[in-house]
């Protein structure tokens, strides 16, 4: 007779996605008074390749007023992710710190793997995509069923040097999402990502991926005063020169 087992699967990492109903209408606002935020990706004048506006301090999409009803849909999915969380939304005020435009339109450019280190809710939301773009990758830093150093690298250049038998939630190093217009897609702010070419394809990206990129951050509401941790409300800032 066998012992009885079992497996518990504890700590999730929760990628919140979701598709904008009407996201044709808001791209078609977006795109349409996207230049004060375009850029050139390639500086032929110093030799770099660009991928965000940021570098160049185009930022401070979301105070466009043309776009307000786009980054009101995207502060109620904000609320809805921390709600998933089981953590209590309402006590929070949602407030975007940066926006900015993310573009990779050159075959073999892609973005390193990378964390926003003063947010609490990274997203990006996806404006225009290619039929073979670069998928969305989250890298699991921290491996914690690893066992030993190099046992669960899966990205040998000898296949039969794997210690892995097959990929899955267990010791999966990196999880990818695939872009399409009009996704939305949230996670932690300190929670490495990058891009990584779409392995359901044979070619790589050939055309302009174009997603608008941005943080939130998670602030008290007034009268909130009695947590020890988190930001506390704005109300009860004060400076002095």
């Amino acid at each position: 007779m066998l012992d009885e087992t079992e497996a518990h699967l504890i700590f999730p990492t929760v990628i919140y996605t979701a598709q904008l109903n009407n996201y044709r209408e808001y791209n078609k606002v977006i795109l349409d008074n996207i230049e004060p935020y375009n850029f050139e990706t390639l500086d032929e004048q110093n030799d770099i390749y660009r991928m965000t506006g940021e570098h160049i301090g185009k930022i401070n999409i979301h105070h466009n007023s043309l776009f307000q009803d786009f980054f009101r849909q995207i502060s109620i999915h904000a609320k809805s992710y921390v709600d998933l969380l089981g953590v209590k939304s309402d006590v929070f005020e949602y407030y975007i710190t940066k926006t900015w435009l993310s573009i990779l339109d050159k075959p073999g450019n892609h973005m390193n793997y990378h964390i926003h280190s003063n947010s609490d809710i990274s997203f990006v939301y996806y404006l225009e995509v290619p039929e073979d773009a670069d998928c969305l990758s989250f890298k699991n830093v921290h491996r914690p069923n690893q066992l030993f150093s190099g046992m669960m690298d899966d990205d040998r250049f000898e296949q039969d040097k794997t210690f892995l038998k097959e990929r899955n939630v267990t010791n999966y190093n990196s999880f990818f999402i695939p872009p399409r217009e009009g996704l939305l897609v949230m996670w932690p702010g300190n929670l490495p990502h990058g891009t990584v070419p779409n392995p359901n394809l044979n070619k790589l990206q050939d055309g302009r991926r174009c997603g608008l990129a941005g943080d939130f951050n998670l602030i008290l509401k007034s009268g909130y005063n009695d947590f020890e941790s988190g930001r506390i409300s704005l109300d009860y800032l004060r400076k002095f020169n």
